[in-house]
């Protein structure tokens, strides 16, 4: 008789959409995908790869569970995204939350190591955005929860949705990975669209009480929850345009990886791993949906 190594709750039926293949709301996955991932959890994503004489988890993103937002995972229902190197130092996400990659299958027991071939990961991303805060604003029934740039335009209302802004010191250029908030509007106010506006879910007075001394970058973190495209408030969900940004490629191979493995777990506190991010710093987490749990 077998034993039961793993299981996952993903709650009721009635909170999905009737057709499987559609997206959660603004989630970008759908029940499918979903599924996918919390099942994947049974093998993905924890590897450490050989970088050097030392071990790095910068393949790793959300919680050390999920892939590096800059890995090109191809895709994969464990998040990263598909990427796709413009050669010019630039990089477009392709699209995201769709299958099992290569390095998925791998992992899983489902191919050889010797028809993987390398993987891509974006290192050092620079912000799509940055500037100086001129003012703190009130909106949405919040108070000081924005902050002005009247040279900047935000582009169309909350297109930056779920991107994250971080402040920095304009004398020294240095960007804070504790001073880090989840953009929750973008151009946008309770009185009406304002391309001057960025806005997070809370009151920014404590941590920006030099506002006018500061600057702020906007940028998606390593372990930001995978969107190909920003948000388009017209459809609810992340079906804007796609996402381009500048960074350096770095080629990682499953030699790395199982070099790694050889040396066995290292054990990295959560706080640890933010000395990685501080270039990103990390994101809140999913943003809503399904509530779930699992065991494995």
């Amino acid at each position: 008789m077998g034993r039961l190594q793993s299981f996952i709750n993903l709650n009721s039926l009635s909170i999905y959409p009737s057709d499987i293949s559609a997206r959660i709301g603004s989630l970008n996955h759908s029940t499918v995908s979903l599924i996918g991932e919390e099942w994947g959890h049974r093998f993905l994503a924890f590897p450490a790869f050989r970088d050097g004489v030392n071990l790095s988890y910068d393949l790793l993103g959300r919680d050390y569970g999920h892939w590096n937002y800059y890995l090109d995972s191809e895709a994969s229902v464990m998040e990263g995204n598909a990427w796709k190197d413009n050669g010019d130092g630039t990089f477009t996400t392709l699209e995201d939350s769709q299958r099992y990659g290569r390095l998925d299958q791998y992992l899983m027991g489902l191919r050889s190591p010797e028809n993987l071939g390398s993987f891509m990961l974006v290192t050092w991303p620079e912000p799509i955005l940055k500037g100086d805060i001129d003012s703190l604003v009130s909106t949405f029934g919040m108070t000081s929860n924005a902050i002005r740039d009247s040279k900047q335009d935000f582009g169309s209302p909350d297109r930056l949705f779920a991107f994250e802004m971080t402040i920095g010191d304009s004398s020294s250029g240095f960007f804070s990975r504790w001073e880090t908030d989840f953009v929750l509007h973008s151009g946008n106010t309770d009185t009406g669209p304002d391309p001057t506006v960025l806005s997070a879910p809370w009151s920014l007075a404590s941590e920006l009480q030099y506002a006018t001394q500061k600057i702020y970058a906007v940028r998606k973190a390593v372990d930001s929850s995978p969107a190909s495209r920003y948000f388009d408030p017209n459809t609810g969900k992340f079906t804007g345009e796609l996402i381009v940004i500048k960074g350096i490629r770095r080629e990682v191979t499953v030699t790395d990886i199982i070099e790694a493995a050889k040396t066995g777990t290292v054990s990295l506190s959560r706080w640890q791993g933010f000395e990685r991010c501080a270039a990103s710093p990390t994101e809140l987490g999913d943003g809503g949906g399904p509530r779930i749990s699992s065991s494995r």
